[in-house]
């Protein structure tokens, strides 16, 4: 039984995170009616212009929140009460589960700098789950930040608590699954998984190798060690082959590959049947090395091929009460 009835529990999506950071910032607003929650908008306001090398008096402003303004989760404007004239522009991108794509940072500052020319563009990316990938934005808000300079303090407002209980539960979840089994990770996995991804790639120089978040149909998966295909006997087939960790009820790393565009655009019905053909030699080559390598295959039934460009090859058991998943064995066989 829980201790509490946690709306954020519920509200987990990126709309909601947008309504508490646009709640939280729009305090600054409202000094007469709570002073705490006041200060809490100063100080997350202050620390993103200094971080900039910005130092501003934020009584000298009128400040303007807008929410989904042309796609940004965020922006708020800092306007001079003289003039008028928006000197700042915060853009605010607010992610959940997911992560930023097709620059959209890069895209929503041009898209502002073009209608503000004169203002002083800054960009935020406000994620409170680990962040597998590097992200280009002027600055990071995490977790970590709204928990110790924040979310620090206990102020009267359910709204306040109720999300810093949220981030706190998230926190307990980082502190405590490297002790947990691979099995109690179901659970959480939409969580662990990213945690998993943001500590492995801190380790990793190669792009290649890193930990990516695939999310298909609902589940969620890991996807990395992405490699070229050496043999010659299947490179005219596919470019790279790759792994992914998929944790649903069973517990197993997948062997998947790239399909050429050269073999792609081919008239289907030779492509179906040839690569087919090839998707079984394939799959009998990597389990062979697999099995060398004490690695025990799942049953597996081959499928005509369906998925486009990214096909599923052959899985592999993994122990569901192993502490942490451990891959080796599997990279030995995908770089051979």
């Amino acid at each position: 039984m829980e201790e509490k009835n946690n709306i954020f529990k519920f509200a987990t999506k990126e709309l909601s995170q947008d309504a508490f950071i646009c709640w939280l910032i729009n305090w600054i607003n409202f000094k007469q009616d709570n002073q705490q929650l006041y200060s809490k908008a100063q100080k997350i306001l202050n620390y993103i212009l200094k971080t900039k090398g910005y130092n501003e008096n934020l009584e000298n402003y009128e400040i303007e929140i807008k929410k989904q303004y042309k796609f940004i989760d965020v922006l708020i404007l800092l306007k001079e009460k003289e003039n008028k004239n928006s000197k700042y522009a915060i853009i605010i991108e607010d992610k959940t589960f997911t992560t930023e794509h097709d620059e959209q940072i890069k895209k929503y500052k041009q898209n502002i700098q073009a209608e503000l020319k004169d203002a002083n563009i800054i960009t935020v990316y406000y994620k409170i789950y680990e962040e597998p990938k590097k992200i280009n934005a002027d600055i990071i808000i995490n977790r970590e930040y709204m928990l110790n300079n924040i979310l620090n303090e206990t102020i009267k407002s359910d709204i306040y608590t109720d999300y810093k209980n949220f981030l706190n539960s998230i926190e307990e979840i980082y502190i405590n699954y490297k002790k947990q089994k691979l099995q109690d990770w179901e659970k959480n996995k939409k969580i662990i998984l990213p945690m998993v991804a943001a500590e492995y790639n801190e380790k990793q120089d190669n792009d290649k190798l890193k930990m990516r978040i695939a999310q298909k149909g609902g589940s969620t998966f890991i996807d990395w060690y992405m490699i070229d295909v050496k043999s010659k006997q299947f490179s005219k087939y596919f470019n790279q082959i790759y792994l992914s960790l998929n944790i649903n009820n069973s517990y197993e790393l997948r062997i998947r590959g790239f399909i050429k565009d050269s073999i792609q655009y081919q008239d289907n019905n030779l492509k179906n049947e040839e690569l087919l053909n090839k998707r079984i030699e394939f799959r009998k080559y990597i389990e062979d090395k697999c099995q060398k390598n004490g690695l025990i295959i799942s049953n597996f039934t081959n499928k005509k091929v369906k998925e486009g460009s990214n096909v599923f090859l052959t899985k592999i058991n993994l122990d569901k009460n192993i502490n942490i998943f451990v891959i080796k064995g599997v990279c030995i066989v995908l770089s051979a």
